[in-house]
């Protein structure tokens, strides 16, 4: 089963999100689709395209992000339809042809066409909730993403000019939580708004509105133009609801799979899951490191990405194969280890031997700190092949990091450097029009204590007057785009941490990655 969701724009096709959901054995594949069109959008092109990718994937029901009629004559709400009223949605659809506020006109008119082109190939406005769906119809049902935000339970997506690229991976990740997800390459906003707005067509398609939430009124065409409609979300019962598969036995033999061996497996991970489970075992690991006997964290880590690659929970046996596949694409799992065997044990021995040791110290409370030194080995191995390939600065950088700013006093910059054990910290001395981006050092910060007259005083001054009295020293950094390669910021950064910036936005400082981030 699949449907597929648009993320409606109509001044330019790139704009314009399309996202097929397809629910496979256990988890969720989104496929995000690139349109074949350029330039300013064509109602009946779009429609087109449309109907021929769901005709080519077999699909019955397509959601749209966008208006599918007008107000009801007879309607008492004075300028909007029903479903608008009830979710506050930001265009308000009147009678044919009025609409506010204005600006959003052309946008409504577009949609509301779209719709209508969409009903000469065929599709048919969604006439009820709660009904079963008739078979070999096929359905266009309004969808509005920041609803489908809300009704799962996870802040909705700021607007397009104001998103950042944590703002999309922490919405992912949300939404992960609820749902296993494979998606088949980097989302950006209007793909991930298609996806989240879609997740209502799949408890659709299984005849699960329990998983729906319904705004609005039937559809009707009254004087030429059709009226009202309902806009439909997903709730977070979908999670729960597609999740409820037939039992694993059945999926392995309807998949093929040798039953006695093979695990479900799952698709080729898309780089940001990469980032997300590399991220996970790097923050685990860094708890392993400042605790001896602290290996929970850390191996639960390498069992969640296990558990991904294997496509169903198990335990670290069963796993084993598929982080061995896995860990292959890093030459820290078996050609250094056969150069060095006296340095580096091979990735599927220190394996076992993790399995080993953790059962030892789950059973007998003991070889903790044995089975800590196995899972840091591990880790390492499995971050280095998840990154493989990976040679963007991006791609390694601490985001949203800690900054200093001009007004606070030095205490301040001392302890935030004391209880996050940060020796850089990023400082724009430039104002958000023209950022001039530096580096206080710790260094720089003691030197500035120490060589003071009066301690207390210079505690006590802020980053600014320290700097005008030229007691404070400042490193210039190397200042680079998301897309520089490591290589290049590795050749610039002269051993201090490279600051990562917004191409359009200098002042909107996205990351810092430090040698040691490189390594």
């Amino acid at each position: 089963m699949a449907v597929l969701s648009v993320d409606l724009a109509y001044k330019n096709y790139r704009d314009v999100g399309v996202a097929i959901l397809r629910w496979h054995l256990d988890h969720l594949c989104v496929d995000l689709i690139e349109l074949p069109l350029q330039g300013e959008p064509s109602v009946s092109s779009l429609a087109e395209f449309l109907d021929d990718a769901c005709s080519k994937h077999q699909i019955r029901i397509l959601l749209v992000d966008g208006p599918q009629g007008w107000k009801a004559a007879d309607s008492k709400l004075v300028h909007s339809r029903r479903c608008e009223r009830t979710l506050n949605t930001p265009a308000k659809t009147g009678l044919p042809g009025s609409v506010k506020p204005s600006a959003y006109s052309e946008f409504v008119k577009f949609s509301i066409r779209l719709f209508d082109e969409l009903a000469v190939h065929g599709w048919e406005r969604l006439p009820n909730v709660g009904d079963a769906l008739v078979p070999d119809r096929r359905y266009v049902i309004e969808s509005f993403p920041l609803s489908a935000w809300r009704t799962l339970g996870i802040s909705p997506l700021p607007a397009k000019t104001k998103s950042r690229t944590q703002d999309l991976e922490t919405r992912f990740a949300a939404l992960s939580s609820l749902l296993p997800l494979h998606v088949s390459g980097p989302l950006n906003h209007d793909t991930l708004q298609a996806m989240v707005a879609g997740l209502a067509g799949i408890a659709v398609e299984r005849n699960d509105w329990s998983a729906t939430a319904a705004s609005g009124t039937p559809p009707s065409f009254q004087d030429g133009h059709w009226r009202e409609g309902f806009i439909l979300s997903a709730t977070q019962q979908v999670g729960r609801s597609i999740c409820q598969t037939v039992p694993v036995e059945r999926r392995r033999s309807q998949a093929g799979f040798d039953e006695a061996a093979k695990p479900i497996g799952r698709p080729a991970m898309s780089s940001e899951q990469r980032l997300h489970f590399r991220d996970a075992l790097r923050e685990s690991r860094a708890v392993a490191l400042a605790d001896a006997e602290g290996f929970d964290p850390l191996l639960f880590a390498i069992e969640r990405l296990g558990r991904y690659v294997y496509g169903e929970n198990a335990n670290l046996g069963a796993y084993q194969g598929g982080l061995e596949q896995l860990a292959a694409a890093s030459p820290l799992a078996e050609t250094i280890p056969l150069v060095h065997p006296d340095w580096h044990a091979r990735f599927g021995s220190l394996l076992r031997q993790l399995r080993q040791a953790r059962n030892s110290a789950l059973h007998e409370g003991a070889f903790a700190r044995h089975l800590t030194s196995h899972a840091v080995a591990v880790a390492l191995t499995l971050e280095d092949a998840l990154m493989n390939g990976s040679n963007q600065i991006r791609d390694f950088m601490v985001r949203t990091p800690v900054c200093a700013l001009k007004w606070q006093p030095i205490s301040f910059i001392r302890q935030t450097m004391l209880t996050t054990s940060f020796s850089y910290l990023p400082l724009n001395t430039g104002s958000e029009e023209a950022p001039d981006w530096k580096l206080v050092s710790d260094v720089s910060v003691a030197k500035y204590l120490r060589n003071a007259g009066e301690p207390k005083k210079a505690l006590a001054m802020t980053v600014e007057d320290a700097l005008s009295t030229g007691g404070l020293e400042l490193s210039t950094p190397f200042v680079c785009a998301s897309s520089t390669s490591v290589r290049d910021a590795l050749d610039h950064c002269k051993g201090l941490p490279v600051l990562v910036i917004a191409a359009q936005e200098p002042a909107s400082l996205l990351g810092m990655a430090t040698p040691f981030d490189l390594l």
